[in-house]
């Protein structure tokens, strides 16, 4: 009977152990669920930035070794002035021997801007025997493969270079594109169409538009414009401009003056602007003083670089100063103020 009791005792005492022993990994386990819990909850929420859950504008530009500092003031101007749930991805198409100092200049920006994802496309050599001459450069005409070098893009924003941003670009993006290929600010100089019987009233100038990438794809533009180079070279007259309103007459839509008005020496210049135009109500002149006195995007068509005089030259080298390359823009353009 002792024995038994004995053994009862001892069976008690190693089942009370082993219970010990169970509650301790039991709170261990639990512990350590609660602490991963955390971790990945943390992880989360770092992942979880503005990237994932504020407004994602997509923006292309072309730059090569002559016009880095411009667009990096653009670029400066633009991530200054937009709003801070709005984050950019801004691709760049460059030309194969784009230089690798000015590759990190570009890249530079990524990290200054953490709204600002920026992704340089190597063009190589395409379009090298594209018609190109006076200020016109070959990355001009990059923005015709927009279609193919963006294939996952339904729609993107361009910009040249030489372009100011005062604004969130949001709403531009969010303009409708159903049965247009291209949207942009009207431009008058149409006599590069009158060669090809075309004489309309809303040709668009090619340096700033909303462009329907997926349209595009759809109907194989970007073949079209190939052919359409090839055949008609010489007679390019405002390049890929030319090519735009020509193959595209049909599908081009007009912006808002307020996203790609030029820079006007005054605003009695751009109401007369407006009324010359072929599509002469198209612009108001409460739009086009609205426009001139608060642009979203304000085309440089005379370079602040060049001269300090033109109108908001100054806010130009304003911004130029912001981009930490201030002494090297002065030195590239000789300019000394």
């Amino acid at each position: 009977m002792k024995k038994l009791e004995k053994n009862k005792v001892t069976f008690i005492t190693v089942l009370c152990s082993f219970l010990i022993v169970l509650a301790g990994i039991t709170l261990f386990t639990v512990n350590a669920f609660k602490e991963k819990s955390l971790v990945d909850t943390s992880n989360t929420v770092k992942e979880v930035t503005l990237e994932d859950t504020g407004t994602k504008v997509a923006i292309a530009m072309a730059a090569d070794d002559n016009y880095t500092y411009t667009t990096l003031v653009s670029i400066t101007s633009l991530m200054m002035n937009s709003s801070k749930d709005t984050n950019y991805d801004i691709y760049i198409m460059v030309p194969g021997k784009f230089s690798k100092e000015n590759k990190e200049k570009l890249l530079s920006l990524h990290d200054k801007y953490e709204r600002c994802h920026i992704n340089l496309i190597n063009m190589k050599d395409r379009y090298k025997n594209a018609n190109a001459k006076e200020h016109i450069t070959t990355p001009a005409y990059y923005r015709l493969s927009l279609s193919s070098v963006l294939p996952d893009l339904e729609k993107v924003i361009w910009l040249d270079g030489d372009t100011l941003i005062f604004g969130d670009l949001t709403e531009l993006y969010n303009i409708s594109m159903d049965g247009y290929y291209y949207k942009g600010f009207l431009d008058d100089n149409i006599h590069g169409t009158k060669d090809f019987g075309i004489e309309d009233d809303h040709y668009i100038c090619s340096g700033v538009m909303l462009v329907n990438l997926e349209e595009l794809r759809q109907n194989n533009m970007e073949d079209k414009f190939e052919k359409f180079i090839k055949l008609n070279n010489e007679k390019l007259k405002q390049h890929d401009q030319t090519v735009i309103n020509v193959v595209c007459a049909d599908k081009i839509g007009v912006l808002p003056s307020k996203y790609g008005i030029f820079n006007f020496d005054n605003v009695e210049e751009a109401k007369s602007y407006a009324l010359n135009l072929i599509a002469k109500n198209r612009y108001s002149e409460s739009e086009i003083t609205d426009a001139y006195n608060h642009p979203v995007i304000l085309h440089c068509i005379r370079k602040p670089w060049y001269d300090i005089n033109y109108y908001h030259a100054r806010t130009w080298w304003d911004y130029a100063e912001k981009t930490g390359y201030i002494e090297e823009i002065k030195a590239y353009h000789k300019m000394k103020f």
